[in-house]
């Protein structure tokens, strides 16, 4: 028993600390960009905060959840930064329990969380600084990855090999979170749908029988997909009546619209989780090599072809990684069969070497997720970094049940538990110290900038100078002129 609460007690303490550090992180992330259009809207009416969610939806967009969030919050400091918090470490804790769901504690618990923590931080920087360091990209863009491992932890007892129980609670939380995942971003409104149905048949194949909890999630994921799509802002954009979007949806228009997008997919998708697919293809590799069912040759060749994307990035990285002048001139179809090919065999690797029946299922989902998720950013513009959150989340996924599969640590010992201990905490703490450095300065120039600003327009000035910030490159859009929003006919510039 006393043992027992020792585990217990490192586990809250252990969450503890990384929810503190993660707190730590987001209250040093300055508003940019467009985040000051939000606060220039914020309010905590209920009325007035109707009001300009209603005139949002008419002329900007159908993320009705996000921009709530992103109003709302946007002049509350302290609040947004917790919430915030809150969302990515939700996120990493449920990702640590869906896969890592039968590890003993405290192994499968603090340790693995932290590694988990290290790996959503690895994320390239430009989707760094369009999520967790922009309000506006942070809740339109995170949330929805926590509400969908939200539905599978809901279903995980039919990833595992049962039946899912329709209870009023799973039977409620369909319902909400089927409406609730659509209203945050369109090509993961068209992604959750298609998710929705595709596990409904699933499950009726599997086990002959039509699910009420499923059936629910999939009318409300269709409800919500409504509710986004019916914005008429959708019809302009279609009609290429707006300035800012376009999707051409002639042969003609769309043909060249994927031609410009595909580099920004392939970039985003693969390019900039190279270290990522590396180690997922090593792992592949050794669970390939114990499988004694397949014929060699087909182990050789599964082998090689999951192997082919890491090494065919890093050979290609500086030809490639920058977009080509005509991409349906260039060598677009060899790119794309070798990320096809990179994908098919991690497929073939799942099915055939993943003995663990919950993590092969598990695995599929998150496999199919990525071209689900990422296929229709190909069709619309603008795209960016931002929009390849879940993607890059469910890649880490994969590579996690590859991890769990390869080193067998249900099976846990002493040397295990330690290697688990000693990777966590080495890759967390670097990663903390790393955003540290990064922040502390970051943040400590925003309060002058803000405060300068404030001084300047004060003393009169209608020209405000403000200093530039020592890591621009984590900074999303660190044009201080957006700060217009706030003090208007005020030119501001940065020295």
């Amino acid at each position: 028993m006393e043992r027992i609460r020792k585990k217990r007690s490192l586990n809250w303490l252990g969450g503890a600390a990384c929810f503190a550090a993660i707190l730590w992180l987001m209250l040093l992330t300055p508003l940019t960009g467009d985040d000051w259009c939000f606060l220039s809207l914020h309010t905590t009416n209920p009325g007035a905060l109707a009001a300009r969610i209603a005139e949002q939806w008419h002329n900007l967009n159908g993320r009705v959840i996000g921009n709530i969030c992103a109003i709302l919050f946007s002049g509350l400091d302290f609040p947004r930064e917790l919430c915030k918090a809150a969302v990515v470490f939700f996120t990493v804790l449920l990702m640590n329990r869906l896969i890592f769901r039968r590890l003993p504690a405290p192994a499968g618990q603090v340790w693995t969380g932290l590694l988990i923590g290290a790996a959503v931080y690895m994320m390239p920087k430009e989707m760094y600084r369009q999520t967790f360091n922009w309000m506006a990209g942070f809740f339109n863009y995170v949330p929805v990855m926590l509400l969908i491992l939200l539905y599978l932890w809901l279903i995980r007892g039919f990833l595992e090999g049962g039946s899912i129980p329709n209870t009023p609670f799973s039977v409620l939380g369909a319902a909400v979170l089927g409406v609730c995942s659509q209203l945050f971003v369109e090509n993961l409104t068209i992604y959750a749908v298609i998710l929705s149905f595709a596990v409904l048949v699933w499950y009726w194949f599997s086990r002959r029988k039509l699910n009420l909890t499923l059936a629910v999630y999939a009318a409300g994921a269709v409800c919500g997909a409504l509710i986004m799509f019916r914005s008429p802002v959708y019809g302009r954009i279609s009609a290429d009546e707006d300035g800012y979007r376009t999707m051409n949806l002639g042969l003609t228009g769309m043909l060249r619209i994927m031609g410009e997008n595909y580099e920004t997919v392939i970039q985003y998708t693969f390019r900039s989780c190279l270290p990522q697919l590396a180690v997922m293809a090593a792992l592949a590799c050794v669970l390939l090599a114990r499988n004694r069912r397949m014929h060699p040759w087909a182990r050789y060749l599964l082998m090689g072809a999951v192997c082919a994307g890491p090494v065919y990035g890093w050979a290609t990285e500086e030809v490639l990684a920058q977009p080509r002048n005509s991409a349906w001139d260039s060598a677009l179809w060899l790119d794309l069969a070798v990320w096809v090919l990179f994908g098919a065999a991690l497929l073939l690797t799942l099915l055939t070497s993943v003995q663990d029946l919950y993590r092969r299922r598990l695995g599929l989902v998150l496999l199919w997720s990525v071209p689900l998720s990422a296929g229709p950013l190909l069709f619309v513009q603008p795209i960016g970094p931002r929009c390849f959150y879940l993607t890059y989340l469910c890649e880490i996924g994969v590579l996690f049940l590859l991890l769990a599969e390869a080193v067998n640590w249900e099976e846990t010992d002493r040397a295990k538990t330690g290697l688990i201990r000693f990777a966590g905490v080495f890759l967390a703490g670097a990663g903390l110290l790393f955003y540290l450095q990064i922040s502390l300065p970051n943040h400590e120039t925003y309060q002058t900038r803000v405060e300068s600003a404030r001084e300047q327009v004060q003393a009169g000035k209608t020209e405000v100078v403000l200093p530039v910030y020592p890591y621009p490159d984590f900074v999303h859009d660190t044009d201080p002129q957006k700060m217009d929003y706030i003090y208007r006919g005020i030119t501001f510039r940065e020295e």
